[in-house]
């Protein structure tokens, strides 16, 4: 009976644990893609470029599309240019339902708990084609001016999520 009590001392252990863990989890920072989070861009051709934004299941739409907005402003200006305008844009959020909860003890100790917590959970991410002018352009409905969008935005710091 002893070796019963400290499989639930330990198992409880783990979950507190875990719990610690996860609540220690934020929003995807402004960072560089780390193979599945941040932010990524590349030229396709002189004047056009594709940049994304994908963050974690704590990162708000919102910051998202501030994101993917910031870095498209800064590839903007570093290739020379003063404005863009969106050619495209697509969501490509990841929703899903994960179930965890590990099983406790073996069929042998007649000791067996499956117990389980299931959540929904939502990556969101962005994915914008933009097309830069280094002038503004009178006939391409609303150019973002680059510079602008910056400091009205981003002076110096990341936005607090919502």
């Amino acid at each position: 009976m002893a070796d019963r009590g400290s499989k639930i001392a330990a198992c409880t252990g783990l979950l507190i644990l875990l719990s610690c863990i996860a609540s220690c989890v934020r929003p995807t920072p402004y960072t560089a893609l780390d193979g599945r989070f941040g932010y990524d861009s590349f030229r396709i051709t002189d004047d056009v470029f594709a940049v994304s934004f994908a963050g974690n299941s704590q990162t708000p739409l919102s910051m998202v599309d501030r994101y993917v907005l910031r870095k498209a402003s800064e590839v903007t200006l570093e290739n020379g240019f003063t404005h863009f305008v969106l050619l495209r844009v697509e969501d490509r959020t990841i929703q899903g339902v994960h179930t965890d909860g590990p099983a406790m003890g073996t069929a042998q100790t007649s000791y067996y708990s499956a117990t389980s917590t299931t959540h929904a959970f939502r990556m969101p991410a962005k994915s914008i084609q933009i097309r830069c002018f280094r002038d503004p352009p009178p006939d391409m409905g609303s150019p973002i001016d680059a510079a602008a969008f910056l400091r009205y935005n981003f002076s110096g710091k990341e936005p607090i999520s919502p």
